[in-house]
Parts: structure tokens; sequence; C-alpha cells
């Protein structure tokens, strides 16, 4: 199974794709929304369920490797959050978390706890 971790602007992405892979689950944390923390789940969750990617969104300004939120803006709210669930989602749902080539999942599900849940 590969694991990714990549440190987009503002917030970290973290992609667990074994060989193979047509269905995707993808994890929206809760608080803190720290991808890392559910790096360990996911690769449960990839190793479990046969032939399934998971990604994990991290939310704008919690990254391991920024300070504030995205660009150094600082606070982000809410709207900003959610905004940003949607748009990252989308880009997830079009490449089954794979990043490229195009190749939607055949199946998915999302998981989110707490404010994940909300958005």
């Amino acid at each position: 199974m590969q694991v990714e971790t990549r440190r987009q602007k503002g917030y970290d992405l973290i992609r667990c794709t074994p060989p193979q892979s047509r269905d995707l689950v993808v994890v929206l944390p809760g608080n803190p929304g720290i991808a890392e923390y559910y790096l360990e789940l996911a690769k449960e969750v990839a190793a479990g369920l046969s032939g399934t990617s998971v990604a994990v969104v991290g939310w704008l300004g919690f990254s391991a490797t920024t300070e504030g939120g995205p660009r150094g803006t600082g606070v982000v709210d809410l709207e900003s959050q959610i905004q940003h669930g949607r748009r990252t989602l989308g880009e997830l749902l079009v490449t089954n978390g794979s990043g490229s080539p195009p190749r939607p999942p055949r199946k998915g599900a999302l998981v989110g706890p707490s404010i994940g849940a909300l958005v």
C-alpha cells in the first residue's frame, strides 16, 4: 500500500492507496483538524477494506508545517472550512484519491466525527 502525505497550502492531505484501488473513503476530521492524527485509522481502513483508498483531508490552518491559516492569514472561519471541504471532496471524487489520471471511485463513503460531520 502506498501512503502519501501532501502538504498543501494551509492544510495536509493523506492518501493510503492499495494496489487495484477502486473504492474511496474520505475522512473529514474533527477538532483539531490535523490529518496526521488520522493516519493509523486510514491505514487500518485501507488494509481492512480490500481495494479501498482512504483520503484524510486536514482543515485549513491545521497543518503540522503551516502557521495560522492558509498563506498565513490567521483564523479561518467555518464557512471557509466548509468550502474547503466541498472543494477537496469534489477533487477526490474525480480522481478516486489517487491524484491523476481521473478515475472516479466505484463506491465511496464519507467519515466525519464532530466538525467533520457538520461539514
